[in-house]
Parts: C-alpha cells; sequence; structure tokens
C-alpha cells in the first residue's frame, strides 16, 4: 500500500504552506506560528512512522466525497491487461492523523501474480502506483505521485514520474525496469503476490522498513524542507522550520 506516497504528498503540501506563511509574517507572530508548525509536522510524523498500521476492507460507499470514476477508470485499464482485483483498503491509520485527506486505495494483481497495482485519489488526484519485490526484500515501484518529495530506503528502487502521466506509460516504465532488473541481477527472483495475505505481508514489511528508515533521518530531512521553497525568505523560513523541528526531535528523543 502506497502509504509513504500519502504521507510524503500531505506531509509536504503542509510544509509549503507553512514555509509561505512563516516567511510573510511579523518577527513575534513568526516565531510562534514556527513552533506550532514544528510541533504539528513532527508530532504526525511520530504518529504516521510507525511499524504497523491498522488497515481496513471498504467500499466506496464509505467515502461519498471522493468521485469514483478515477477508481474506475484505473480499474478498466488494468482489467483489459489481465489484472484482478484484490481488496479496498483504508489505511486507518493515516485517517486519524489526517482526517482531512482520508481516503481508499484499490490494490490489483498481475496475471502472473509478481506486480501489484495500488489506485487511490487524493487531493483532486487519481494517482496509480506499480510494485514489484525481490526475495532479497529490494523493492521496485513505478508511479506518478509526486516526483521529488521525500527520500526512500535504500532498499526501494522509486521511480515517479509526473501526476499526468498516462496508465500505460506508467505500466510500460515498470515492465521495463523490471526487466532490466531481471537482467542485471538473474540470480534474484521476484516474490508473487497470489493472494490478498501474500499482499497484506508486503505491505506490512515495507511499512516497517519505511517507518525504521524515517525515523533514522530523523522523519524529514534539511533537504527535502528546503526543495519546497521558491525564493529567499522562503528558503530562511524553511531552514528555521527544520530548526524548530530538531529541536522538539531532540527534546523528545532525549
Amino acid at each position: 500500500m502506497p502509504y509513504e506516497a500519502i504521507v510524503a504528498i500531505v506531509t509536504m503540501a503542509a510544509v509549503t504552506l507553512f514555509v509561505t506563511v512563516i516567511s510573510l509574517r511579523e518577527s513575534a507572530r513568526r516565531r510562534h506560528e514556527l513552533r506550532e508548525a514544528a510541533a504539528r509536522l513532527y508530532a504526525d510524523a511520530r504518529a504516521v512512522h510507525v511499524p504497523e498500521h491498522e488497515l481496513g476492507l471498504v467500499s466506496p460507499e464509505h467515502f461519498p466525497k471522493i468521485p469514483p470514476s478515477g477508481y474506475e477508470v484505473h480499474a478498466a485499464f488494468l482489467r483489459a491487461r489481465g489484472f484482478r482485483p484484490l481488496a479496498l483498503l483504508e489505511d486507518l491509520t493515516l485517517s486519524r492523523v489526517y482526517p482531512q485527506n482520508r481516503t481508499y486505495v484499490a490494490l490489483h494483481v498481475s496475471a502472473d501474480d509478481r506486480v501489484t497495482a495500488y489506485s487511490w485519489w487524493l487531493s483532486g488526484t487519481q494517482y496509480l502506483e506499480f510494485g514489484s519485490g525481490t526475495t532479497d526484500d529490494r523493492r521496485i515501484l513505478t508511479s506518478n505521485a509526486e516526483p521529488g518529495l521525500l527520500h526512500w530506503p535504500p532498499a526501494v528502487d522509486n521511480c515517479v514520474l509526473a501526476a499526468d502521466t498516462a496508465p500505460e506509460e506508467l505500466l510500460s516504465r515498470h515492465r521495463a525496469r523490471v526487466a532490466e532488473f531481471e537482467r542485471r541481477e538473474p540470480e534474484t527472483a521476484l516474490r508473487t503476490f497470489p493472494d490478498m495475505d501474500a499482499a497484506f505481508a508486503a505491505m506490512r514489511a515495507y511499512r516497517r522498513e519505511v517507518s525504521a528508515y524515517r525515523q533514522s533521518i530523523g522523519y524529514m530531512t534539511l533537504e527535502e524542507i528546503l526543495s519546497l521553497a521558491r525564493n529567499p525568505p522562503e528558503k530562511k523560513a524553511a531552514r528555521r522550520l527544520w530548526a524548530e523541528i530538531e529541536r522538539q526531535r531532540r527534546r523528545t528523543e532525549g
């Protein structure tokens, strides 16, 4: 389940807003908002980057504000290419932390069980991600979920294309990347996901890996925050925001 992509989109949108607002405030108000913004970002990061997330099986009727058309377009595309649906899932942990961004993910798997496909809607955009895993616990991901926002764990080979990339291009690119991996490392087999249990086990393992990695780097880096600043005042605000997040992290973690 692409929870890291969802977290990245929501977190970086919040960072962009905070950096913009803080850069425009007068000094006294800026200091107050800086502390509040850092506290919120840090608390949210600690809440979402935990080893275990609660997942729930859902139906589209549970999400009346989300248009079903994007899911239907992706489902038709995937069905025509041999994929079959496995489940509709909500990450309940994410929904509790980001209630205003509550969404669900449609999980599909390819005919040979080696490629998973995740379709989800967030902030007006329908995203699609393809994933494959190796028997030595590496992952190959290809998606259109906001390029370049967060660093990924070393074992994740992530290719992020523009949000308007067509599903056919995403799938073609993913299959080409998998084929290149198999050519380069013929001794390493790909995992298969024949049923929902196998897919869930892979999701849990990935979530633990990502959570441990984000914790190891302090949840977010200065480079990531600076990448969202558009001008010198915003870069200055971004540095202050990151410094305040670091201060709170050191105080909390001792």
